[in-house]
């Protein structure tokens, strides 16, 4: 059931756990909010299991690890925040705060600890409605109405989810403003300006309040943004805890306002593992146009890349439907266990608004996004459609400039873009380059440079293109299989008799190993 948090005088210090006892207005944040529960007297847990507490919270939040309510822990716990707990779900509650080891070092490991919190509870429908019980009076009508909705659009615009505004109840969700005690009860009492500043229930209630007596604003750098505050209580009523990622929208804390807002990839990935991805409407497939889809413009064809040499690809994907594509000029190919399935097509059919004669493209495996690079600007698709805001410019993020090829490697999971001898690795949950560019061949040796596109295939081992041959490098083993490089024709084609190839799959290296 979730609590409120009444938080009063200056938080003190505690001396030590062994002998000493925390203040009781640290103990009531660290108990309100999940971290430290009591005796069965109601007195305080044991020092020992107060000390724990405090390092977990400490950890959750991003902050030195002391013990002790330190003057960061202080600051943290004044900051406001939403009043939803933060252990709560996913079996937390039911574990000893000292195992709640919170691992983001790798955020796509087997065994790691989500970087997101799912409730465990789900709407069991898509579409959902919404009531406005009452309105704040710091903002006119339209534009708290407006505000609201763009926050339901966010968590709408990457799972099948709608919303609908209903003008009588019954309704899915109920949006009220109150000051101090208001429909919840005492027990849930707001706290006045800072502090708490909102709150809601998991599904399937979904019940979003809103404290009146903050300063509620929209589009200004001052007061509190009712957009963003809006939007994370609407992750709890769509079922998602906190988050321990700062940036992330459903990290506990305000991090105030944020022109343009596009949801981090930790929330996207959270709602997703609830409710999965959007409904996507692929555009009809158009009508051939005798003019410029004949045959003598659907070049290479299948046979014209067997028998002519010169050929070569530009880059190879597993794309976000799992399907294998190859791109060379204009025009894609699928990719089956014996060679070309599909193709010629062109490239702009499949990723409508793509670039023509791109450097690079990518399709993050956790994220189903495709990534296209051309110069000092990319473009992101989500499935097979290009985001909005898309594409964007370069500057800033890191990225080199045409860069050569892009890919995700199975060794750690992480996605690299590489510059002639230089590799890159990408942080798509920040959109940026991390840490200085290092040499290729450190990572990757036996393949040269530069590699003209690289992907992961299904085998979990990367495949390295470069001219006429490829290379298929054992992402475990770090270092290219034995008996490559390989002609990228007889393998990925399909090319040559059955007798001289018994076994393309074999060949190409789809098989599980």
């Amino acid at each position: 059931m979730l609590k409120c948090l009444i938080l009063t005088a200056t938080l003190c210090a505690i001396a030590s756990a062994a002998d000493s006892t925390i203040d009781q207005d640290a103990y009531n944040y660290l108990h309100q909010f999940g971290w430290v529960g009591e005796g069965p007297d109601g007195s305080q847990a044991e020092p020992a299991a107060v000390k724990e507490a405090i390092k977990a919270f400490q950890r959750f939040a991003g902050i030195k690890e002391t013990g002790k309510i330190d003057k960061r822990t202080e600051r943290m716990m004044e900051k406001p925040r939403c009043g939803v707990p933060d252990v709560l779900g996913s079996g937390l509650m039911d574990m000893p705060i000292a195992e709640l080891k919170l691992n983001t070092s790798n955020p796509y490991g087997n065994n790691r600890a989500r970087r997101y919190t799912a409730d465990g509870t789900k709407w069991t429908k898509n579409d959902l409605t919404y009531y406005y019980n009452n309105y704040t009076p710091d903002l006119s009508g339209v534009a708290q109405k407006d505000a609201l909705r763009r926050a339901f659009d966010l968590w709408a615009g990457v799972t099948p989810l709608t919303f609908t505004e209903v003008s009588s109840l019954p309704a899915d969700i109920i949006i009220e403003f109150a000051s101090g005690t208001h429909s919840d009860g005492p027990w849930a009492a707001f706290d006045g300006q800072g502090g708490t500043l909102a709150h809601a229930y998991f599904p399937q209630n979904g019940d979003a309040h809103f404290d009146e007596d903050e300063d509620w604003t929209v589009g200004v750098d001052r007061g509190i943004n009712l957009f963003i505050v809006a939007a994370h209580e609407f992750g709890h009523s769509l079922g998602l805890g906190h988050s321990s990622v700062q940036g992330a929208l459903m990290y506990p804390w305000y991090q105030g306002y944020v022109a343009d807002y596009q949801l981090p990839n930790d929330d996207i990935n959270g709602i997703q593992y609830l409710y999965g991805m959007p409904r996507v409407t692929r555009p009809p497939e158009p009508k051939p146009d005798p003019k410029t889809d004949g045959p003598a413009n659907e070049k290479p064809t299948k046979n014209t890349l067997c028998k002519d040499s010169e050929f070569v690809i530009d880059d190879m994907i597993r794309g976000p439907d799992g399907k294998t594509y190859m791109f060379m000029g204009r025009y894609y190919y699928e990719i089956d266990d014996v060679g070309i399935k599909v193709g010629p097509k062109k490239i702009s059919k499949l990723f409508p608004g793509v670039p023509s004669n791109f450097n690079a493209v990518v399709t993050s495996p956790w994220s189903k996004r495709t990534y296209f690079f051309k110069g000092d600007r990319y473009w992101r698709f989500y499935n097979f459609q290009l985001e909005s805001g898309y594409p964007k410019k370069t500057t800033d993020t890191g990225i080199p400039k045409g860069p050569n090829a892009a890919f995700v490697w199975g060794g750690n999971g992480q996605m690299y873009i590489v510059k002639g001898n230089k590799y890159y690795n990408f942080n798509e949950q920040e959109q940026k380059v991390i840490g200085a560019p290092k040499k290729f061949k450190a990572y990757w040796k036996g393949v040269p440079t530069p590699i003209d596109g690289a992907f992961q295939w299904r085998n979990g081992k990367t495949y390295f293109f470069k001219g006429r041959k490829y290379w298929r490098f054992n992402d475990s083993a770090r270092k290219v299989d034995k008996d490559y490089p390989k002609k990228t024709k007889t393998a990925w084609f399909g090319c040559g008799s059955s007798d001289a190839i018994p076994s393309r799959l074999q060949q190409a290296g789809a098989k599980q190993e």
